[in-house]
C-alpha cells in the first residue's frame, strides 16, 4: 500500500522539519489526488446520463476493481501469512462483499472484532507461549 504508507511518511517529515506547517506538507500531497476524485465525480455526476460517460465508466470499473484486488491480496499476504483463520475472515468479508455489492462496514469491524478476540484467548491462539 504505497499511497497511504508515502503520505504518512510525507507528513511525518513535515512535522519533523517543520512542526506544525506540515498541515501544508499534508495539503500539497494528498491535494492532487483529491481533486482529481472531486473532478470526476463532479464530472459523472453531471454527466452521467450521456451514453459516452456510462461507457467510459463501465471500461474502467473492471480496472479499478483488478487494482483493488490486486492491492488486497498483496496486504493479505503481509498481514495473514499462513495462518487460516484470518484467511477465512477474509474470505467470508470477500464473498459478502461481492454478494451484495456493497461494503459492510459493520462487517469488516466485526470482522477485525472477531479476530482480536480469537487472539486474545490463549485457547484458540495456534500458539500461545509465542506472540505474533
Amino acid at each position: 500500500m504505497p499511497g497511504p504508507l508515502a503520505t504518512q511518511v510525507a507528513m511525518r517529515v513535515g512535522y519533523l522539519r517543520r512542526g506544525a506547517l506540515a498541515v501544508a506538507v499534508a495539503a500539497a500531497f494528498v491535494a492532487p489526488s483529491f481533486l482529481l476524485v472531486v473532478v470526476v465525480g463532479a464530472v459523472y455526476t453531471r454527466y452521467s446520463g450521456l451514453s459516452i460517460v456510462a461507457s467510459l465508466f463501465y471500461g474502467i470499473a473492471p480496472a479499478v476493481m483488478a487494482i483493488i484486488t490486486l492491492a488486497a491480496i498483496n496486504l493479505l499476504k503481509l498481514t495473514d501469512r499462513r495462518d487460516p483463520r484470518p484467511w477465512t475472515i477474509s474470505a467470508a468479508v470477500f464473498a459478502l462483499t461481492a454478494a451484495t455489492g456493497s461494503e459492510p462496514i459493520l462487517v469488516i469491524f466485526g470482522a477485525g472484532l472477531l479476530m482480536i478476540a480469537i487472539d486474545a484467548h490463549p485457547r484458540l491462539h495456534p500458539h500461545p507461549w509465542r506472540l505474533p
